[in-house]
């Protein structure tokens, strides 16, 4: 739906001559809303379906789970495995299990369209002579596993740092129709707990102040349609996409927030009976080493295959991106690395090796990448110019959604807006006294301290607004030391420009502060990358 006008989505669905929500996570809500459309839509759902003594066993280690997998392999158990770690680790995971001499397949985005149709198809005869079977999101729409008793155990292996939401993956898991031992082991990482929005009210809140800081004030749209009530307050209205889009949305930010006791909350509500595995496996275990090993073989085997893959033209990576489903492996390297490259405004192939792949493929080098760019003196003389050119790109993208009436895409484009953020950061800068994003000078701790007292209050109202836009959990406590102070103003600044505040001297008479760059990207003096942002500023 996010993908299609929402006027020509509620065209459809009221018009055609059927209309099945097959596999969906639809609540009781949800249902009232298509009904609204029309009545006789079909569902398909076996989310809700009972599981009375189920048990789900919940690992606090990861190793733990893998050592528990591999025990039960070698006892001649079959396992159906769930995960949304990244495609490499996965695919690690099925490299060790294979070098340890058990039958799998493992399916993941990397895996080429026809053998992922041919394993959707034809999955019941697959399975008969595996002893395992890996699978991550790419794969879990259209296939279903029937054979009864021939899976003994389900294993979910969850990454808190995906997008993938507590619901699908319970459905991933119970994709298997029969287990038979009625129990699912399942590993979920430690994540940050996140500060984001989860009800009608708050989602709309969130969405109008992003709005108001691109624009400078709240402009009622008929696109995004943030309309005016009575009492002169900004409303969402209760129509099919907005409805929807809060639901939908209400129901990630809960897996965000909180992803192991939803899932708990979900799997108990649906009768099973949850119980924690504590512990690490023993240090002689087989999967200790194999699997860091295979994961580190398949995270430089990714890397090399990048540096290694042949140049494109801007209008071959658009042929090829259009058609990114079909790709060989070798095309689907070409791409990544054309695009890599774009990221970090490199030119020369020769640049890219294993190394700088490993070095700079990675989420938060863009992002502190991205953002230094931004800040730099080739787009203004000051902080501010710079501010007033990202407002202005931001503000013509967002017209544009507008004009074309894409609620879903200027949605979209409020909630990841690098103008908010760089907002902030730049607040926090010249209120400390560092002009610019590579300042070298030096603040003492008194007058620091007295800086961030000025503009605490303020700093402190939009704290909610902060940490939601930054995916951060808001502080619980209300002790703001100057320490305290200190230690939130430089969890805004870390994750968008990869930078802190800290102290190089500490002694009974003097303190002074300054600027410390942590990413590869801000801190590294012998990359052309940080030369190149550093004389920018």
């Amino acid at each position: 739906m996010h993908d299609l006008n929402p006027r020509v989505f509620e065209r459809l669905t009221r018009r055609a001559t059927r209309v099945i929500c097959l596999d969906a996570d639809l609540s009781n809500e949800e249902i009232e809303i298509m009904k609204s459309l029309r009545s006789d839509f079909i569902v398909i759902n076996n989310t809700f379906q009972q599981q009375k003594d189920d048990k789900v066993v919940l690992f606090d280690e990861k190793m733990k789970l893998m050592a528990e997998v591999y025990d039960m392999l070698r006892a001649g158990k079959r396992l159906w495995i769930s995960s949304t770690m990244s495609a490499p680790r996965t695919e690690a995971l099925h490299a060790m299990l294979t070098k340890a001499g058990f039958k799998g397949e493992c399916v993941t985005k990397d895996t080429s369209e026809a053998m992922k149709q041919d394993t959707a198809k034809n999955i019941n005869i697959a399975l008969a002579d595996l002893d395992y079977f890996i699978h991550t999101p790419t794969i879990s729409v259209g296939i279903d596993y029937n054979v009864k008793d021939h899976v003994d155990y389900v294993v979910g292996i969850f990454s808190t740092h995906s997008t993938v939401d507590v619901e699908t993956c319970i459905q991933m898991m119970r994709r298997v129709g029969h287990v038979k031992s009625k129990t699912y082991l399942v590993y979920a990482d430690a994540c940050i707990d996140n500060n984001l929005p989860t009800t009608a009210p708050e989602i709309k809140n969130w969405i109008c102040n992003q709005l108001d800081l691109v624009t400078g004030k709240v402009k009622v749209s008929s696109a995004l349609k943030l309309e005016l009530d009575d009492d002169n307050e900004l409303v969402i209205p209760d129509d099919l996409y907005h409805r929807l889009y809060c639901h939908v949305t209400a129901k990630k930010h809960l897996s965000m927030n909180g992803f192991r006791s939803r899932f708990i909350q979900r799997m108990t509500g649906a009768g099973c009976v949850v119980t924690g595995n504590g512990g690490s496996p023993p240090d002689d275990h087989p999967t200790m080493d194999s699997l860091r090993e295979a994961e580190k073989n398949a995270t430089s085997a990714l890397h090399q295959a990048i540096a290694d893959a042949d140049p494109i033209s801007p209008d071959e990576f658009e042929r090829l991106s259009r058609g990114a489903q079909e790709l060989s492996a070798e095309q689907r390297a070409s791409v990544y690395k054309f695009a890599v490259m774009q990221t970090y405004d490199v030119q020369e192939h020769s640049i890219v090796t294993e190394e700088w792949v490993k070095k700079y493929d990675n989420r938060h080098e863009k992002e502190c990448y991205k953002n230094l760019k931004a800040l730099s003196r080739s787009c203004g003389a000051s902080l501010q110019s710079c501010l007033k050119v990202v407002r202005q790109h931001e503000e013509l993208g967002l017209d544009y959604s507008l004009r074309g009436a894409t609620s879903a895409e200027a949605h979209s484009k409020l909630e990841r807006s690098q103008f908010v953020k760089l907002e902030y950061v730049v607040d926090i800068l010249e209120t400390c006294g560092f002009m610019d994003a590579f300042a070298t000078n030096e603040v003492l701790a008194e007058d620091l301290k007295s800086r961030i007292d000025g503009v605490w209050s303020g700093l402190e109202s939009k704290m909610s607004q902060i940490c939601t836009t930054l995916k951060k959990k808001r502080p619980m406590h209300n002790n703001w030391t100057f320490k305290n102070k200190l230690t939130f103003i430089n969890t805004v600044l870390f994750p968008v420009i990869g930078a802190t505040i800290a102290t190089p001297i500490l002694n009974k008479r003097i303190t002074k502060y300054h600027l410390v760059h942590g990413s590869s990207v801000g801190s590294d003096p012998h990359s052309p990358l940080t030369q190149r942002l550093r004389r920018e500023q």
